[in-house]
């Protein structure tokens, strides 16, 4: 009895070290976005880690943190460890589908107009836990390009330029007081993850 309790051990344990966790993000993906936070590569933050990038539809409403009318869409990036933890988080809202440049403006939350530009937001995150939290400075050039949108593919190309300052900082600031986001591109496509 006692051998066939160790082999069942055994057995569990060999199975348990063969086994691979897939720690990549679950969250859909398509596309790049590429850019030099102050200097440095973003996308290559964390060694061996992921990227996320995605084009999404959205709907406001009213007390949501976006209650603007409508559908908008949203350019998101969204960087992991190589344990699949998401660490930080770049968001461009209400952006437009039409080519053109537009200028990009501090996020304010539960604040949505649909006259407004383009909204721009950085976040760390630890867990489940929004951390640092860092908007648009006013005073300098900030601004998100459409070089391309395909109505039939959804398919959305564009360039961007984006300076951060940090307005909250969270239990574990890592990141400079102020970002600057430089040489930015991306294409990805337009996906519409509402649930109906």
């Amino acid at each position: 009895m006692n051998r066939i309790v160790l082999f069942i051990i055994l057995l569990v344990v060999n199975i348990g070290c063969n086994l691979q966790y897939d720690a990549r993000p679950k969250n859909p993906s398509w596309g790049f976005l590429t850019t030099k936070m102050n200097g440095q590569d973003w996308n290559k933050t964390y060694r061996n880690g992921y990227q996320v990038v995605q084009g999404l539809i959205s709907t406001g409403a009213v007390g949501s943190a976006m209650p603007c009318k409508g559908e908008f869409y949203y350019i998101n990036s969204e960087l992991y460890t190589d344990r699949g933890e998401v660490r930080q988080h770049l968001s461009l809202i209400k952006v437009p589908i039409v080519k053109g440049k537009y200028k990009v403006t501090p996020y304010i939350n539960g604040h949505c107009s649909d006259s407004d530009p383009v909204y721009g937001i950085l976040y760390t995150q630890f867990g489940d836990v929004m951390d640092d939290q860092y908007n648009i400075l006013t005073s300098e050039s900030n601004f998100l390009q459409i070089d391309s949108y395909d109505d039939k593919s959804k398919e959305i190309k564009g360039t961007f330029q984006l300076t951060f300052v940090l307005e909250r900082a969270g239990s574990g600031q890592t990141l400079p007081d102020t970002i600057r986001f430089r040489e930015g591109k991306f294409h990805t496509k337009i996906m519409d993850l509402r649930r109906k």
